[in-house]
């Protein structure tokens, strides 16, 4: 039987560390809504591409970065061990998009509502000819070719 995409949810699914915090707090007879719940488990898709690493191991007030990023963004963002090991700083519009999708609030803006609303974030209308994904420097083609042909100089 295939649920309508906005149905009720009941049952407990996902890896832990990709589950929304409203599926990991669910109560028994509790339900949630798919869609938001893809929303966060693809912010945390976004944050291990984007850091090479999860963000929080479980989306709860027991972990401490979740904690951290649900009560004091601004910290999550300056303390986070991943963020720290940055050699540049992390593109602003990165940083928007991930708070949001990993907020545990769903209603209020905050998480959003939909894969278009995420697509159409400012982070990704950007162009996409980028060097650095995390810091959105922008390069000219003959600056990579120039960069790649320095690195092939290197390897031979």
């Amino acid at each position: 039987m295939v649920e309508s995409i906005d149905a009720d949810l009941t049952k407990r699914q996902g890896t832990e560390m990709y589950m929304a915090p409203e599926i990991i707090d669910k109560r028994h007879n509790e339900t949630y809504k798919g869609v938001p719940a893809d929303i966060f488990a693809m912010g945390v898709l976004l944050w291990i591409l984007a850091f090479a690493q999860p963000p929080f191991s479980q989306a709860s007030s027991r972990d401490r970065n979740f904690s951290t990023l649900q009560r004091k963004p601004e910290a999550f963002w300056r303390l986070h061990p991943c963020v720290k090991k940055q050699p540049e700083p992390i593109d602003e519009d990165l940083k928007l998009l991930l708070t949001s999708m990993l907020s545990r609030d769903i209603g209020n803006d905050k998480r959003p509502e939909s894969l278009e609303s995420v697509l159409e974030h400012q982070y990704f209308r950007k162009e996409t000819e980028l060097l650095n994904a995390q810091t959105n420097n922008w390069v000219d083609k003959a600056s990579i070719q120039a960069q790649f042909r320095e690195k092939l100089d290197l390897i031979q």
